[in-house]
């Protein structure tokens, strides 16, 4: 007998809080800490960067940003509407404790978020 699952989204960005400097640059980062789901029980028990996304995750604290790496911006199904555009800018940050963040704001709505990794 063959048991089916739900089809679940994977790298699904998380909503995160950003605090920008004068030039609208990210300067500091809250990520919330998420509901621990299956996809993240499977990675801790292979061990598969578990603690660099825990030590992110379970701060909940704002975390400064020490350099953008990179950065770059997407303007893609423009011509669907407002409601189907993606207008994106995407930042490669790192942060005081050395960890590496993957954010992006999104422009059509006004909302920051976690790219998964």
């Amino acid at each position: 007998m063959v048991t089916l699952r739900a089809i679940q989204q994977l790298n699904a960005p998380q909503p995160v809080q950003v605090r920008v400097d004068s030039g609208g640059m990210p300067a500091q980062v809250r990520v919330s800490p998420p509901a621990l789901g299956d996809a993240d029980r499977r990675t801790r028990r292979r061990g598969r960067r578990a603690d660099r996304i825990q030590a992110i995750r379970s701060d909940g604290q704002w975390m400064v940003v020490v350099s953008i790496e990179d950065f770059w911006k997407i303007n893609d199904e423009w011509w669907r509407g407002e409601e189907q555009e993606i207008e994106r800018v995407y930042f490669d940050l790192v942060l005081k404790s050395n960890q590496r963040l993957t954010v992006f704001h999104d422009l059509v709505r006004d909302e920051w978020f976690r790219q998964a990794e």
